[in-house]
């Protein structure tokens, strides 16, 4: 990795891992997206004949979001990428001692994950994967069994292909009901990292204002979730998930106090 490139300790340690799949959870701006795209790319570098894809929700979220990140990585690194946009996929062009390649990174949604069935796949992240869909289905049953040797990497690395590795990054569920967290903290399906916009410095130069911004946006229930990475009910104790006690339950002005009498019955 270029020496230019300045990451986080946490965002090292993930690099570091070995596991076959692993994740990022963290708050806005945290560096976690940076930080999977990052992993793909020298992925990419280093066995560029293999099968590398990238996964989202669906194809304005890879628009918006995973390919405009996985695209500025791979222009950190100085590795030339170019966006195809009939099938969003992304055509790396590496050169190494042995030749130069063009190796296509295939975009998956999880709209159309049936699809996924006939897929090899040697690297593959999976980006917002807590956005994907009200149950586990598109990860668990249909992605996460992708990650094999492919005949590609087979053909050009040995019988055995390359170690598969699978990586993901997410914002934490706003409530612990969500399936992420029951797959995480109670099934134990992988290990991960979280990680904190607080904590990134490079934001924090780049603009100083961000997270005392954000922070005065929202309540501390929500920070927790949005800013620190942590697990969460942005809802807890809400009547209405937009229900703010500090709002909706302030007298209005010149309204007489409420009284109860509990001799009288309820109406």
């Amino acid at each position: 990795m270029p020496s230019t490139i300045e990451i986080l300790p946490k965002q090292r340690e993930f690099l570091k891992n070995k596991d076959r799949w692993f994740g990022a959870i963290g708050g806005l701006g945290s560096g976690k997206s940076f930080i999977a795209s990052l992993w793909l790319a020298l992925r990419v570098l280093e066995y560029p004949r293999a099968i590398h894809c990238f996964a989202g929700r669906d194809t304005p979220q890879l628009r918006r979001g995973t390919i405009p990140t996985i695209m500025g990585t791979f222009a950190l690194l100085g590795v030339p990428a170019r966006h195809i946009r009939n099938d969003n996929s992304i055509v790396v062009t590496v050169t190494s001692p042995e030749g130069t390649v063009d190796c296509r990174l295939q975009p998956l949604t999880s709209e159309n994950y049936e699809s996924f069935r006939s897929l090899e796949a040697d690297s593959i992240f999976a980006d917002e994967i807590s956005d994907w869909a009200d149950d586990n289905e598109p990860f668990v049953r249909y992605l996460a069994p992708r990650l094999r040797p492919s005949p590609a990497a087979k053909a050009a690395y040995g019988a055995m292909g390359i170690p598969v590795q699978g990586r993901w990054a997410t914002n934490p569920p706003l409530n612990p009901g969500h399936w992420l967290f029951e797959l995480l903290e109670i099934i134990k399906f992988c290990g991960y990292i979280a990680f904190s916009t607080e904590d990134n410095i490079f934001l924090k130069r780049a603009d100083p204002d961000y997270v005392p911004n954000l922070l005065r946006s929202m309540s501390e229930e929500e920070a927790d979730v949005l800013v620190r990475g942590l697990w969460g009910n942005v809802t807890k104790g809400r009547v209405y998930k937009t229900f703010d006690r500090r709002f909706h339950c302030t007298p209005m002005a010149n309204m007489p106090p409420i009284t109860l009498d509990q001799r009288l019955p309820i109406q």
